[in-house]
């Protein structure tokens, strides 16, 4: 694999218990050129972190303990560490932001490493969980008015809804499989954010590219589909995540690359195009195409989708 020599720094902030346990499992999946920090009011569940930046929040607050569900307790945990949210995030090109949504510490202190991010002009997307409808009015409050404020302080913001995992077809899926398939999303929007960045491709995109699509651009949504054989399907089962909100079929811009196991046939790229044209429920104001080699993948072919500005339909 051929892979770009340059200075970029790519970070994820994981904040409150949800976001301690999506960098786990990223850390797991040995993702690199990515920078992992972590911040919590809960000492303990902090304890349980492999990031190498762990931030205790709101210890004056909360005495390491939770917020008890109140965000503007956790927004005042997150802003107790400003200088050091400051310092960790200067010089950074692209920032992830990922929690759940509906408690204190995910919902407030998202709001404030948001405005630290904002401020220092960094590229941020935010990838938030909403709560299940019967964890009640107060945590579908919570997440609701969190998502309203954040919308205005990212460039991107990404919803998963805990709800749809009550959509997958596998009925018997237990509740930790279920969590497990919605982190997925999040980690391969960030392996495949990062293979554009770092990796060279024949069709070459870059970090400009995906600027172009996520800066200022509101609501994302992120596809991830793996295959063999016809391309279409495998560009279907990227543009059709049951766990994200928004339609990805009717994203106004869209940034698709294609990372095939070999040379990609100028017959398959064809395939694409034809099968863009017929999935998309709207003609794109911006497409952008790229396409990586990368022989691990043998007979299998990847396609990562980034689409943004959304039609409602």
């Amino acid at each position: 694999m051929n892979t770009k020599d340059f200075d970029f720094s790519l970070k994820i902030v994981g904040l409150g218990g949800a976001g301690v346990n999506v960098i786990n499992d990223m850390i797991q999946s040995g993702i690199s050129h990515v920078e992992y920090i972590v911040a919590d009011t809960d000492v303990g569940k902090l304890g349980t972190s492999l990031a190498d930046t762990r931030i205790q929040l709101g210890e004056k607050i909360t005495g390491g303990l939770g917020t008890g569900g109140d965000y503007h307790k956790g927004y005042a945990s997150a802003k107790e560490q400003d200088d050091t949210f400051k310092e960790l995030l200067s010089k950074t090109d692209m920032l992830f932001i990922v929690c759940g949504l509906g408690g204190g510490t995910g919902s407030g202190a998202v709001l404030r490493v948001a405005e630290i991010a904002k401020k220092l002009g960094i590229l941020t997307v935010a990838v938030v969980t909403k709560p299940f409808s019967f964890e009640g009015n107060t945590k579908c409050k919570n997440s609701k008015e969190a998502t309203e404020h954040l919308a205005a302080l990212v460039d991107s913001y990404i919803v998963i809804s805990n709800d749809n995992l009550l959509l997958l077809p596998d009925a018997n899926i237990t509740l930790q499989n279920a969590f497990k398939e919605a982190d997925s999303i999040l980690k391969n929007s960030v392996r495949n954010v990062k293979n554009i960045i770092f990796e060279n491709g024949l069709i070459n995109l870059d970090f400009a590219d995906i600027k172009s699509i996520l800066n200022q651009a509101g609501e994302a949504l992120i596809g991830f589909g793996r295959g063999r054989g016809e391309i279409k399907g495998i560009i279907d089962t990227a543009l059709s995540s049951p766990l994200i909100e928004g339609e990805l079929k009717g994203a106004k811009q869209l940034l698709i690359n294609i990372t095939s196991g070999k040379n990609l046939p100028l017959d398959k790229l064809a395939e694409v195009q034809m099968a863009i044209n017929s999935l998309l429920l709207i003609e794109p104001e911006n497409l952008l195409l790229g396409v990586t080699i990368n022989e691990s993948l043998e007979d299998n072919i990847e396609v990562a989708i980034i689409g943004t500005k959304l039609k409602a339909l």
